[in-house]
């Protein structure tokens, strides 16, 4: 008898070092979300969406610099190769949060979902933090 076992896309998806920049105060109505995703999976994964109940709007944004300007970029699908590991952050791909309540920079975490192509979505509880961490490639977003 052959047997068919079907896994979700995130079965073995794991996120790490995962925070969203806490706005500077309650009239910054965004904020960037930053992780490691690792996909364990032999095969690509794609990301298709993102929300959050925190948020109005939720968007995978790339940041790129070309000839001095700086330009904001949504992205509507975030592909991950078979065995890979996706950094997302300030600098480069990330997660913008828009349309933040006045109390959202009081909050201690927010969770943020993310949805396959194939239909199945993860969510992940992300904490607030004050700035980037070290290390970390921090860029001024008041562009938003």
């Amino acid at each position: 008898m052959l047997s068919l076992i079907i896994c979700p896309a995130w079965a073995e998806v794991q996120f790490s070092d995962s925070y969203v920049i806490r706005p500077p105060n309650a009239a910054v109505r965004s904020a960037v979300a930053v992780t490691k995703i690792s996909n364990l999976n032999a095969h690509g994964v794609d990301l298709v969406g993102v929300s959050s109940p925190d948020a109005e709007k939720v968007e995978y944004h790339l940041l790129e610099h070309k000839n001095g300007v700086v330009s904001m970029t949504a992205q509507p699908v975030v592909h991950i190769e078979g065995n890979a590991l996706l950094e997302l952050h300030e600098g480069g791909l990330h997660i913008m949060l828009t349309g933040l309540g006045e109390a959202f920079s009081e909050q201690l975490s927010t969770e943020i979902t993310f949805f396959f192509s194939d239909g199945s979505r993860l969510t992940q509880t992300f904490t607030l933090v004050h700035g980037a961490p070290r290390g970390s490639q921090q860029i001024d977003h008041e562009h938003h």
